[in-house]
């Protein structure tokens, strides 16, 4: 057997936040949208964990999430290599966060 060395390891979590819009094809706001809004709590309750504790984490994220709302995110996909396939699955969403049709439907 070797002897065990002093290098460090690394730890590799992969979490998925990206809102409704991506499980809109297999949820609703109904069956899933704790677990969404849950990720609003969660993420900064790991960042601050990370930093009490000295760890160093590396994030990336969707980058439609940065858009501000569908308009924008249509101009970036026309610019995109992938923006075909974006264009053609933004048909059934709304125009931000706030009215998208996955949302609860309000009386």
């Amino acid at each position: 057997m070797g002897t065990v060395g002093s290098r460090a390891g690394n730890f590799v979590i992969s979490l998925d936040y990206e809102l409704m819009w991506g499980v809109r094809d297999h949820a609703t706001r109904e069956t899933y949208g704790r677990n969404v809004l849950g990720g609003r709590e969660a993420i900064p309750a790991m960042l601050d964990l990370f930093h009490k504790c000295g760890i160093r984490a590396t994030w990336a994220t969707v980058g439609a999430l940065l858009c501000e709302g569908k308009d924008e995110l249509v101009v970036r996909a026309k610019d995109a290599t992938v923006g075909r396939a974006v264009l053609a699955s933004l048909q059934d969403i709304g125009p931000d966060e706030r009215r998208d049709p996955s949302k609860e439907k309000e009386d």
